[in-house]
């Protein structure tokens, strides 16, 4: 019964998580820094044991574990530009704390994120880890995720943008894929 409320509240917060990673707002929208982005910057975290490189004028976020989200870690970053008030794409690595395989990951963002709609699936390899690579989109944003570790969860590489912005923070995010790492 223990188990079973860790796994749900894991749940719950990994889902809440990603519901405000995808959520957006509307206004006008701002100019993207530089041709190719922003020079990056190493973000390195003992604790949940990952480095990964993020653009550098970026605003990183932090969401522990703590009593009201269980579950989960979440660190992540926001594009300087915006859209209203919310920023146009987000980055993110989450980690769970409870065992998750790929099958209940997915139902859980299917089951949370408002309006899901499920797109491209594809096996993908990051880091040594194999995993699950994830599109799909929802009435506000676009997103891809990448959940790491076979057979359970060990960290999810989330990005979301608007979807008129999707395709112009991709390479953004394929830097920050091809940076990450685990410590040990």
């Amino acid at each position: 019964m223990m188990m079973q409320r860790k796994a749900i509240g894991t749940a719950v917060f990994i889902c809440s998580t990603l519901m405000v990673l995808l959520s957006g707002c509307s206004g006008m929208m701002g100019k993207i820094s530089g041709a190719d982005g922003p020079p990056q910057k190493m973000y390195i975290d003992a604790t949940r044991n990952f480095a990964v490189e993020f653009p550098g004028d970026w605003e990183k976020f932090l969401d522990p574990d703590s009593d009201t989200l269980p579950g989960a870690d979440a660190v992540g970053w926001q594009s300087p530009e915006t859209e209203g008030s919310a920023p146009i794409a987000r980055m993110a690595v989450i980690i769970p704390h409870e065992k998750l395989d790929f099958s209940q990951a997915k139902a859980e963002i299917a089951r949370h994120v408002d309006g899901f709609t499920p797109g491209k699936e594809a096996d993908i390899e990051v880091a040594g880890l194999e995993g699950k690579d994830l599109y799909g989109t929802n009435p506000l944003r676009q997103y891809r995720i990448i959940l790491l570790g076979d057979p359970f969860v060990r960290y999810i590489i989330l990005y979301s943008a608007l979807p008129d912005q999707f395709a112009t923070y991709q390479k953004q995010f394929k830097d920050m894929i091809k940076s990450f790492g685990t410590l040990r």
